[in-house]
């Protein structure tokens, strides 16, 4: 009876150390491969010859090898001679990369936005990735008519062409902005607030007058905030529609708004959990009084200030939220509440959607560096600060919780047009006819910086200038520019001589806070009287 169960429990270990153990590699072959090395290949294999490995290890190299992208089939096959061969078929590698049909933004834009580019290998879900990434691009433009096919043409060594062939369609002008509800302020009033414009002959240059949904959006926030800066607390806009003008071409906006009453502060108050917070000292920080009209950014201005000084005096994770107490007579009451938040610290701060403007740009406006105690309060600073950049249509920042005590900071943004040209005619008593032009970058180079070149003529003066701006100088808060004028003006019809002039203007200018800044200027130029007459008075 011994004798049979060793010879089972013999058999046994042989059976499970055959499974194990599946099969010998005695060579490895390829085929197929034409770019890729065959070294490489079985880099990626992690197997060797003269090894043993079972079917989850041939099964897990099956997978490494699928998972570098290099190859669109790939078979393994297993002989009795321990030949472990692998056939192959490789992707194809994008040998040149072109845009056609684009007559409205050019290439240097949409290579920026697509991923598939010259070298890589060509993966088609990327490509209609990229599709979608160039139709958006169009939309932002105010073209929805757009449509994007991607052609590829194959040559030898299995390289491929990429063509992004683009339909660029007709632009979507808005063709009218409509509100209905307002009654406290006009709708002239109101279009200077937002950001969609309506379309005009002379706004050939930007895109304010394109319609565009997440624009469309925007207005409606800048709408609560004009609101909400005079008073309205329970401002609404309770719709935002844009309709297909009779011309089947643009759009008509259509906003609809609730202004409510109009409220005046009440009784202020702050409410502590924290011991040892002073509260009488605290109110100093408020930046309004009762009796005032209530007014959003103030509110927001406090509750920094309160934030910044509890963090002075040592509650880092203080949170301070407001208590809006609203009576029939159109009377607010304001309580400012204190609470112990939870202890997180930013983890990073990662920065998306800038393709244009360099991260430097935005990332000096955020009001938290990384390590720094979580504020929610500094987070609202930090969108502001970044929206009023005026670079972007849209400004997204989310925390992203990574533990008990960490959490990243996610800013997003959309670019906008920041360049614009203005171009005048006109006609003076004083000096006749004038033309005048002038164009303005405000982000040049994507840093930040601000450059102008304007000019006039008439038929008694001409005026040049140009200026430029760099506005965080020497990686502070200061702000530095320069700006260099000449002007030429005839009087020989009254005075019997010309006079010129030519000088450079500095500028320096620096924040104490987000709200308050001084700026110093000193200029230096040369005044010329010329062509004197002997009859000149």
């Amino acid at each position: 009876m011994k004798k049979i169960y060793f010879v089972l429990l013999f058999f046994s270990l042989v059976l499970m150390s055959h499974s194990a153990s599946a099969f010998y590699i005695q060579t490895i072959e390829t085929d197929g491969l034409k770019r890729v090395e065959k070294e490489t290949v079985e880099a990626y294999l992690g197997l060797k010859t003269g090894q043993d490995v079972s079917e989850d290890d041939l099964d897990t190299a099956f997978k490494n090898l699928y998972a570098t992208g290099l190859f669109s089939d790939i078979k393994m096959n297993t002989s009795k001679k321990g030949v472990l061969k692998i056939e192959v078929k490789e992707n194809h590698i994008i040998s040149e990369r072109a845009f056609d049909g684009n007559k409205k933004i050019n290439d240097k834009v949409l290579a920026a936005e697509v991923s598939s580019k010259p070298n890589m290998i060509y993966n088609k879900s990327k490509v209609l990735e990229d599709v979608q990434r160039i139709m958006a691009v169009y939309k932002r433009a105010g073209r929805y008519g757009v449509s994007v096919t991607p052609k590829v043409i194959e040559h030898d060594e299995n390289r491929v062409d990429l063509i992004f062939e683009i339909d660029e369609g007709n632009k979507a002008n808005i063709d009218k902005i409509n509100f209905f509800g307002n009654t406290h302020y006009s709708a002239s009033d109101l279009k200077e607030e937002i950001m969609s414009r309506e379309s005009r002959w002379y706004r050939f240059w930007g895109s304010a007058d394109n319609y565009d949904p997440e624009k469309m959006n925007y207005d409606k926030e800048l709408l609560r905030r004009f609101y909400f800066e005079r008073g309205y607390a329970d401002f609404d806009v309770t719709s935002a529609v844009a309709e297909l003008a009779p011309n089947n071409k643009s759009f008509i906006l259509n906003f609809t708004l609730d202004e409510g009453p109009r409220y005046k502060i009440g009784d202020i108050s702050i409410d502590s959990e924290i011991k040892d917070v002073n509260i009488k000292k605290l109110r100093k920080q408020i930046t309004f009084k009762k009796g005032e009209w209530y007014n959003s950014r103030e509110l927001e201005n406090s509750i920094t200030a309160l934030t910044e000084q509890l963090g002075k005096k040592g509650f880092v994770f203080a949170e301070v939220s407001p208590d809006l107490e609203r009576h029939d007579n159109n009377v607010m009451d304001v309580k400012f509440n204190i609470v112990q938040g939870a202890r997180i610290f930013v983890n990073r701060i990662n920065i998306t959607g800038n393709s244009r403007t360099v991260d430097e740009v935005i990332r000096r406006e955020v009001r938290l560096d990384e390590g720094d105690a979580f504020n929610v309060s500094k987070i609202k600073d930090s969108r502001r600060n970044i929206e009023n950049l005026n670079f972007f249509s849209k400004v997204d920042i989310n925390s992203v919780p990574l533990d008990e005590n960490k959490a990243d900071l996610d800013i997003n943004v959309e670019e906008k047009s920041t360049g614009y040209f203005n171009i005048g005619v006109g006609y003076s008593t004083t000096n006749g006819a004038m033309v005048q032009a002038g164009i303005t970058e405000t982000n040049f180079q994507g840093k930040g910086r601000e450059v102008s070149l304007d000019g006039s003529v008439s038929q008694r003066t001409k005026d040049y200038s140009l200026s430029f701006t760099e506005p965080y100088f020497l990686g502070r808060r200061l702000s530095a520019g320069v700006d260099l004028f000449y002007s030429d003006e005839d009087y020989q019809s009254e005075s019997s001589y010309d006079t010129s002039s030519i000088g450079v203007r500095g500028r320096l200018g620096w924040n104490y806070t987000d709200n308050f800044y001084h700026n110093l200027r000193y200029t230096l130029r040369n005044d010329e009287i010329k062509n004197v007459k002997y009859s000149a008075t």
